[in-house]
């Protein structure tokens, strides 16, 4: 269902889809292929402790030490995701009126 093809059938039903985060920084045009379709994209889990952040926005060695969460919903927001499922709403909020979006 992630192609374009899929993702046209799913327009057909639904305004929005809810993929992973992972899916959408990932090698592939999930992102534009949504938005042609016609769908908006909210991603998904977005939190600030280091467990749950990729490497490089880990900061220190304590896996439930903050890392920079604040990064990587910039990045997010900077490659076009409409909106995102997190535990941490008011980082998020920050991060989107500071990217523009």
């Amino acid at each position: 269902m992630m192609t374009p093809a899929g993702l046209r059938q799913i327009a057909e039903y639904a305004d929005w889809i809810g993929p992973d985060k992972s899916s959408v920084v990932a090698p592939s045009s999930l992102l534009a292929d949504a938005h042609a379709a016609g769908l908006k994209v909210g991603a998904y889990t977005f939190r600030s402790e280091n467990q749950f952040l990729p490497a490089g926005f880990r900061r220190g060695t304590a896996p439930d030490g903050f890392g920079d969460a604040f990064a990587e919903y910039a990045l997010h927001y900077g490659l076009g995701v409409d909106a995102v499922v997190t535990d941490f709403p008011d980082l998020a909020v920050l991060a989107r009126d500071a990217a523009g979006s």
